[in-house]
């Protein structure tokens, strides 16, 4: 009786340390539930195997070549950027996804890392590897009427992370990018705290709701 009373309580330890880690390395992308995403809209598409929720009112546009691209809201294909955009794309190798993991060493010193940081989640039950990359940089980052005066847009901050989800021999990453709000007043556009908590919010509940069809 001892010794199965011992071996019970060491068995109890491990599950609460399981548990611990756990939510340590997968909270971001569980515990959701279904009041979180009450009235939102589905999205399925056959082609790219793939179905998801979003918010209602959302522009969700898809190509075959540029995959699948989620605005808050609708302003068409084909814009030289936006403020916010979610992007789901299918790389059919599992190496295809390393490719499209920008190399700032590489950038000659024209972007600043802020942060960057590599975890691991939970997404449609399969282990996914997330990368959170914070940038300052000089370019263009967004554009809703052209013709723009690309000048106002410089020395951004910009907010990009990217989910890898593996399925089979494939693998779809499925993005988020939004940059720092306009001001003529600062040198560097910063993105506002409680605008990025709520759009990542947002990015955590569709990617809770991510399923693989058949």
């Amino acid at each position: 009786m001892i010794k199965t009373s011992q071996t019970k309580s060491f068995v109890s330890i491990i599950l609460i340390v399981v548990i611990i880690i756990l939510i340590g390395a997968f909270g971001y992308s569980t515990f959701v539930t279904e009041n979180d995403t009450a009235g939102w809209e589905t999205y399925r598409n056959e082609a790219y195997g793939i179905e998801f929720r979003h918010p209602p009112g959302w522009y969700v546009w898809y190509s075959e070549d540029a995959g699948i691209s989620i605005y808050e809201r609708e302003v068409g294909p084909g814009l030289p950027g936006v403020t916010r955009l979610m992007k789901i794309y299918r790389h059919k190798s599992k190496a295809g996804a390393e490719w499209s993991i920008p190399d700032y060493s590489q950038s000659g010193g024209a972007v600043t890392v802020l942060e960057e940081r590599t975890r691991y989640t939970l997404v449609a039950w399969r282990l996914s590897r997330q990368i959170r990359t914070k940038v300052l940089n000089a370019g263009p980052q967004e554009c809703y009427e052209p013709p723009c005066d690309w000048s106002e847009y410089e020395n951004r901050e910009q907010l990009m992370v990217r989910t890898y989800i593996p399925r089979g021999e494939s693998v779809y990453s499925v993005s988020v990018e939004m940059s720092g709000e306009i001001s003529a007043d600062e040198n560097e556009k910063k993105i506002d705290s409680k605008e990025e908590a709520a759009y990542l919010k947002n990015y955590k509940y569709i990617l809770s709701t991510v399923k693989f069809l058949k």
